[in-house]
């Protein structure tokens, strides 16, 4: 199997957790645009103006949306369960070494498992994003390109996301052995 990555701006973390005041500063500035700060960030503008209440009912409701549900409101800080280690910022593995959630403690996987096969996938066609500058025939023929996004089935909070061939099983990206071979 032959998997690669590559960086595309996108930034760090949940797009519904950043911080209403940069979203504000990169309208202002152009750096991104009135329709990509409400879809991808929940932030609703008057102009070049953050709502703030509005922008946080939009973001429970984009929440519930990974979700196929009503509005899920802003999860609880990430924390390490005692004895626990750290898979990601939003991810940790119990004791045990059962993959969870590091917002509201669902359960993923259980050891060794890809976390990403215990959560809520949204899996959309790459010409009907808004991240596709140019086609994804130019460099693979007759390839149905998809992307995915992981979130918790628990709060919705966004975990990962992946570019992949329609019908590939999910990258099994992150893993901790407590032995090397």
């Amino acid at each position: 199997m032959f998997a690669t990555g590559w960086l595309g701006g996108g930034g760090y973390g949940d797009p519904l957790e950043r911080d209403l005041d940069a979203i504000e500063q990169d309208i202002i500035e152009e750096r991104t645009s009135l329709e990509h700060a409400a879809s991808v960030y929940g932030a609703v503008t008057d102009g070049a103006r953050v709502d703030r209440e509005r922008s946080r009912i939009r973001r429970e409701e984009l929440r519930g949306a990974r979700l196929g549900s009503g509005p899920v409101p802003a999860p609880p800080p990430a924390r390490l369960p005692e004895g626990g280690r750290w898979l990601d910022e939003n991810i940790v593995l119990r004791p045990a070494g059962h993959a969870c959630c590091a917002r509201c403690d669902q359960e993923l996987a259980l050891p060794g498992q890809n976390y990403k096969l215990g959560c809520q996938v949204i899996e959309t066609p790459m010409a009907e994003t808004d991240r596709v500058w140019v086609s994804p025939s130019t460099y693979v023929d007759d390839a149905d390109i998809v992307f995915r996004q992981f979130a918790c089935p628990g709060c919705g909070t966004l975990l990962e996301t992946e570019i992949s061939l329609r019908g590939l099983p999910p990258l099994h990206d992150k893993q901790l052995h407590d032995k090397l071979a």
